[in-house]
């Protein structure tokens, strides 16, 4: 098998998978090497080894592929449908007896037989090439309508041709008589009638059916591969069942798997060499569309009558052409689960006596049944299953005349847009049930007012219709019923519940509204999927690892959906026929959004940078279950913040900082990075007296002070000061001074070089434990390496008398002597 990337674009094949219908092949794309394949890139599959065709695979699988009845589907990461292949019963292109592959048209749609034997493995699709060589019916090898007066009695004009497949004897092969729609179903009925209108018996052998692009090979056995002169032979789709619907016939009969349309084909018969020998193009408006007849060659012009495999065309039974009814289409209401059919009238004649009546049949299952029997153009039917198809027939009937046979189709979803199972990557032991809805809720209100609904999923089995289980645990003795926490084969789910816990159960309660989740009701309310688990992306996440059987590869679940019927009663809505196949690895899971940028706020006076963020948002994850991380400069590590959305950094004079912030969900998917820079700012700097378990020498009276150096290590400036003061004879309210000189050379202040002067007035007996704040009027300006000086004493007291009766005295450090410490810097006295 080969696959090709036809689009403009490169394709992560991660996660992609490609089964069978019958679970016989099951390949994941997460085993290829590469996952990523260019645009116009191959990729080959080989059965069990590297030896099937040549070329290198790109990957090896296991399995058979069924020669009937088989479909091959092409899922994508999020198990969306991407292409399919299907043998209905037969595959449309291929031949098995000269090995040569079905490859896609050019148009990509329709299927050829390879031109080549073995195929065009790595390499573009043949083409196949038709030749409109002259001779047969229709006059110029095509008949295009029942008004053609070709005949098959005209001369072959290629008689030049002289190879043994194309000897002109090949060219007295003709058809003659067409069955393209039997009546009733024409699976396998089929047929088209040969005449040999030549002198000489002709062989068969090298002869093919060339239709829907596909060359058709005869199945031909014994001896019966050359029609003698005047001797008709019939091809049939399925040799059984046309013995079945003419069992007396004794001729020449072979096999070829071919199918006609019923509206419009066109077919030829072909030598080896592609050289048409002839060619039909049919319609349905010539007649024998389902009403027993088949199309027949007579003089030239295509007529419907009485069929007469293998004996001469014959009209004298002919039946007018039967009706079809027309219109038949099938429309879906998830919400009542009803199909409606409807139908334009079936017109028959201007002589009949009756009342049409329509017998609607459900045809997809293995035996017909019974939908309605009616004279009316509509009917509905309540179905009790979803992820499915559904094929109805339809035939009108008056006066034992029958119409033709009218077929219509319609898929019907899950409820559920996607769904995985699959093992937890966190936890090796425990395995999880994802799904996702297109709104919530998405079981639909089927017996009573909202209220709750209900998921239980199946365990390798398909869900039973079970009409009721009791979803309340205390009325599961009033009624024969199921209770949801001990329902046989399916899964045990563990979930929050509204009652602040977890409920372990094998039915999914959920509420249909935040009234119907609540605490101190008991039963089904407390019991519910707490409503705040739900999220905001139409997206569940549910833990499936308590109580439950160790899974492996093969292992699949199925679902059913109940509705509440009013009486503390879940009753069935549908099943699921869709199977949710188990998954050793997780599906791919969207990483989490960040929007907008980091807000940075300096708070100078804590000396944080406070920064935040706005909420990351995640299409599979409740968005406030996300987690933050954030690094500082690139060399860091990433540091865990939790669901927070702020943070306040402690900063330093001279920090530089580069911001990294992002979100991760459960998974370990990462979002976009936030990054933002941050320079402490250039601002006046405080000194601050930060420690102080001593006091210094007295001061107050007239003439005395308190000094105090500091010789900085680089260059600052401020306008500040701390201090803390003990008004140790306390009498008189005072005004204290703050000055700050320069260094006189001899270990002393500079009277002459006063920097600044900052007062406090109107102090009296201050707390100890109180910065005190000296406020300079302007920056004042500090050079690394030079000393400076600053002397505190007593301004003024109010009373003059009160240099005489207070003593003043300033904290210090008395281990160190270091008096003052500036923020950030190192200082020496």
């Amino acid at each position: 098998m080969e696959l090709k990337n036809i689009s403009n674009n490169e394709i992560d094949l991660s996660n992609w998978q490609l089964m069978s219908e019958d679970g016989k092949i099951n390949i994941n794309f997460s085993d290829l090497k590469t996952n990523k394949i260019m645009s116009g890139q191959f990729v080959l599959l080989e059965r069990t080894d590297n030896d099937s065709v040549k070329g290198t695979a790109n990957l090896i699988y296991k399995g058979a592929l069924s020669n009937t009845n088989e479909r091959l589907k092409l899922f994508d990461g999020q198990c969306n449908l991407i292409d399919e292949a299907a043998a209905n019963p037969n595959w449309p292109a291929g031949d098995n007896s000269a090995k040569k592959t079905m490859e896609r048209d050019v148009n990509g749609f329709g299927w050829h037989t390879s031109v080549n034997a073995g195929g065009t493995p790595k390499k573009e699709n043949s083409i196949p090439q038709i030749s409109t060589g002259g001779g047969g019916g229709g006059g110029g090898g095509v008949s295009t309508s029942p008004s053609s007066e070709s005949s098959h009695h005209e001369e072959n004009n290629n008689a030049s041709n002289t190879s043994p497949e194309n000897n002109p004897e090949n060219f007295n092969i003709v058809i003659n008589e067409i069955m393209y729609n039997a009546s009733g179903s024409d699976i396998g009925r089929e047929w088209i009638e040969l005449f040999n209108k030549g002198t000489s018996t002709v062989n068969l052998a090298h002869l093919k059916l060339f239709e829907d692009n596909v060359h058709h090979g005869l199945n031909i056995a014994g001896e019966d591969k050359k029609l003698d002169p005047g001797a008709y032979a019939v091809i049939s789709n399925d040799t059984e069942e046309f013995l079945k619907d003419f069992p007396d016939f004794n001729g020449i009969l072979y096999k070829s798997s071919f199918s006609l349309k019923n509206t419009s084909d066109t077919f030829s018969l072909t030598h080896d060499d592609d050289v048409v020998a002839d060619s039909v193009t049919y319609q349905s408006s010539w007649g024998a569309n389902g009403d027993g007849n088949s199309l027949q060659l007579i003089n030239g012009v295509w007529k419907a009558g009485k069929p007469t495999p293998g004996k001469a065309n014959e009209i004298s039974d002919i039946q007018p052409p039967a009706p079809t009814v027309q219109n038949f289409s099938i429309s879906y209401d998830s919400n009542t689960s009803e199909l409606s059919l409807s139908w334009a009238d079936c017109v028959f004649g201007s002589n009949s006596t009756s009342s049409v009546i329509y017998k609607v049949l459900d045809i997809g299952n293995a035996s017909s049944s019974l939908v309605a029997e009616i004279a009316v153009t509509s009917t509905k039917v309540i179905i009790n299953e979803i992820g499915r198809k559904y094929d109805f027939s339809l035939q009108a009937f008056q006066d034992e005349k029958e119409s033709g046979v009218a077929t219509s189709s319609i898929e019907i979803p899950s409820f559920l847009k996607s769904a995985y199972f699959y093992n937890d990557p966190r936890s090796a032991a425990n395995n999880l049930v994802e799904f996702s809805y297109n709104q919530y809720p998405f079981i639909p209100n089927r017996f009573s007012n909202s209220s709750w609904k209900a998921v239980i999923f199946y365990i390798n089995q398909e869900a039973p219709k079970t009409p009721v289980f009791y979803s309340d645990q205390q009325y599961q003795s009033e009624i024969s019923g199921q209770w949801g926490t001990t329902i046989a084969g399916a899964v045990n789910l563990t979930y929050p519940s509204c009652s602040s816990g977890n409920t372990v159960a094998t039915a999914l309660i959920l509420p249909d509204s935040p009234d119907r989740c609540s605490i101190g009701y008991g039963g089904i309310r407390n019991s519910t999927l707490a409503w705040g688990a739900l999220g905001e992306d139409n997206h569940l996440i549910l833990d499936a690892g308590q109580n439950n059987p160790v899974f492996q590869n093969g292992d699949y679940i199925t679902a059913a959906f109940y509705a509440y019927g009013g009486n503390n009663d879940q009753v069935l809505v549908v099943t699921d026929k869709n199977h949710y196949q188990y998954q050793t690895s997780a599906p791919v899971h969207a990483a989490p959004q960040l929007t907008g940028s980091l807000s940075l706020v300096f708070n100078k006076q804590a000396a944080n940078l406070d920064i935040s963020w706005p909420s990351a948002t995640d299409a599979d994850t409740i968005d406030s279950q996300l987690i933050y991380e954030i690094k500082f400069n690139n060399s860091e590590n990433w540091q865990g913040l939790g669901n927070t959305t702020s943070l306040a950094k402690s900063v330093n004079q001279g920090d530089n900082l580069s911001i990294s912030l992002r979100a991760k969900d459960e998974f370990g998917n990462v979002s976009n990075t936030l990054i933002a820079q941050w320079s402490y700012p250039t601002m006046p700097i405080y000194i601050n007296q930060s420690i102080a378990d001593g006091w210094s020498a007295s001061f107050g009276t007239r003439y005395s002070a308190n000094l105090q150096s500091i010789t900085p290590n680089q260059d600052f400036q401020f306008n500040r000061v701390y201090m803390r003061f003990w008004q140790e004879v306390a009498s008189d309210y005072t005004d204290l001074r703050l000055q700050v000189f320069g260094d006189n050379g001899n270990n002393g202040p500079d009277d002459a070089n006063k920097l600044g002067e900052a007062i406090i007035a109107n102090v009296y007996n201050p707390d100890q434990n109180m910065n005190m704040s000296f406020l300079f009027s302007n920056l004042i300006s500090a050079m690394s390496g030079n000393k400076y000086w600053l002397v505190v004493d007593v301004a003024q007291y109010f009373d003059t008398s009160g240099y005489y009766r207070n003593t003043w005295r300033n904290a210090v450090n008395s281990a160190t002597g270091d008096w003052y410490l500036k923020v950030g810097l190192d200082l020496n006295q």
